[in-house]
C-alpha cells in the first residue's frame, strides 16, 4: 500500500510584517499507510533516497547574481 504524509509544511507569520506568511519545512511528521496502491516499490524509493543523498551532498550549490552578459558587435 501507499503512504501518506501529513504535517510535513506549514506556514507562520512574519513578524513585522501585516498580512504575510512563510512556509516552514518540517523535519518531524507523520506517515501512515494509506489504502491507494503504492506509485514505486518500498526497496525502489530506498534506493532513489540513497542515490539522492549522495548526489545531493556532492554537489556544490551557488547562484549567480546581478551578473551581466555583453556582446561585442563586428
Amino acid at each position: 500500500m501507499g503512504k501518506i504524509a501529513y504535517g510535513r509544511r506549514r506556514t507562520e507569520k512574519r513578524t513585522g510584517i501585516r498580512n504575510e506568511t512563510y512556509v516552514v519545512e518540517q523535519s518531524d511528521f507523520h506517515v501512515y499507510e494509506g489504502i491507494h496502491e503504492a506509485i514505486i516499490s518500498e526497496e525502489d524509493w530506498d534506493l532513489a533516497q540513497e542515490k539522492r543523498s549522495i548526489i545531493i551532498t556532492s554537489v556544490k550549490k551557488f547562484m549567480i547574481r546581478n551578473t551581466h552578459i555583453f556582446c561585442q558587435e563586428y
